[in-house]
């Protein structure tokens, strides 16, 4: 990508106002310039920056202490003779999409930072799992990030099936719209889609494989009709990655349920009209970090009904005068929606302990170093 606006990828007088914080606190990042990461691999990233894209490497992975670049991060980055570009400073990031890390234990991984909105990709070749949904949801909003649901592949239901799918979305997620997208073939609904997002906003994919995550971002960036070189360069990438995995061409379909494994990391994508998207791959894994509130507000139903409980700390089990269970006696509340709520707080419940836990071992750890430090020292 060449040189662009830094307003353009989301630059704002926040940022501006933290680069100007970490630079009163240390001097020598004074002759440091911002730019944002559009991508990592193994500690050296791509950073866009107002004089171009550069490619600059990180030390986070030889200092523990130091927060490991992600996709989506504002830096200050200086080019220092015989090592070249440097990540000197990660500025605090404006909400972060976590999960718990699937290979460590108790432990976070940031998935993309500094985004706006979250789409949730649905591809509907395949079935609408509402705990894998509300899941994904209760991620998104933790995040601190709008979220919006994509039902993408619409060309393969009939206009009545799509209407009643949007319905039992509407009912899983109440408060957050929905949107139907098909960008093989006939391309339809990305207007909606874009319209999401203003000129400086970051708008982030996130589903499982084969949703079609990819196939709306190459989608979103030819929007317009004829590209410019500097689209057709970001979406390149897109389509190496496709060649390799063997994608139809460009008005082909696959059958359904065979959606392809395409992205393989986390690419920040300048769009045509303002705005930046960031392609993400297949989450195959989407362990829960955080986000008691984050939870209420996606079960928003259960949570209300939940204030009128005679005890604040009901389970919503087996307390006498249960708000929450009476409605699903009458009918009115789902059994099966309270179940995937009750084990969503399980797993949270459980988290916090082996949280606590794994503090308190390592609070022991540490003691017991330094008192072996005094022991060496007499």
């Amino acid at each position: 990508m060449p040189s662009v606006e830094l307003e353009h990828l989301g630059w704002d007088a926040h940022f501006a106002a933290l680069t100007q914080e970490a630079v009163t606190e240390n001097a020598s990042l004074k002759d440091s310039q911002p730019g944002r990461i559009g991508r990592v691999d193994r500690g050296t990233c791509v950073v866009f920056t107002k004089d171009g894209t550069i490619a600059a490497t990180s030390n986070s992975q030889i200092s523990q202490d130091i927060v490991a670049p992600v996709t989506g991060d504002w830096v200050l980055v200086s080019h220092e003779v015989g090592i070249g570009w440097v990540i000197d400073s990660i500025l605090p990031r404006r909400g972060e999409l976590v999960r718990r890390d699937p290979a460590v234990d108790v432990s976070e991984q940031t998935i993309v930072s500094n985004v706006d909105v979250v789409a949730v990709v649905h591809g509907l070749d395949r079935e609408l799992l509402p705990a894998q949904l509300e899941r994904l949801l209760v991620v998104a909003v933790n995040s601190g990030s709008r979220p919006i649901v994509v039902l993408n592949k619409a060309d393969l239901v009939s206009l009545e099936e799509l209407k009643h799918l949007k319905r039992d979305v509407g009912e899983i997620a109440p408060e957050v719209e929905v949107l139907a997208t098909c960008v093989m073939g006939d391309v339809w609904g990305l207007e909606l889609l874009e319209a999401q997002v203003d000129p400086s906003q970051t708008l982030v994919l996130i589903g499982t494989s084969g949703v079609g995550k990819s196939s709306i971002a190459r989608a979103l960036l030819s929007r317009g009709g004829r590209t410019s070189p500097e689209v057709e360069q970001q979406m390149k990438s897109i389509r190496v990655a496709e060649s390799a995995s063997g994608l139809p061409e460009k008005g082909q379909r696959v059958s359904p349920a065979r959606g392809q494994h395409t992205t393989v990391a986390r690419d920040l994508l300048l769009l045509p009209k303002g705005g930046v998207i960031i392609d993400t791959p297949g989450l195959r894994a989407v362990g829960l970090w955080d986000g008691d509130e984050a939870l209420d507000e996606v079960f928003s139903d259960i949570a209300q009904v939940a204030q009128r409980c005679r005890f604040r700390d009901c389970s919503h089990r087996m307390e006498p005068d249960c708000a929450v269970v009476a409605e699903v006696v009458e009918g009115s509340l789902s059994k099966e929606r309270l179940e995937r709520y009750l084990k969503l707080w399980e797993e949270l419940a459980n988290l916090a302990q082996e949280r606590e836990e794994h503090e308190r071992k390592a609070s022991r750890g540490r003691h017991r170093q330094k008192t072996s430090k005094k022991v060496r020292r007499k």
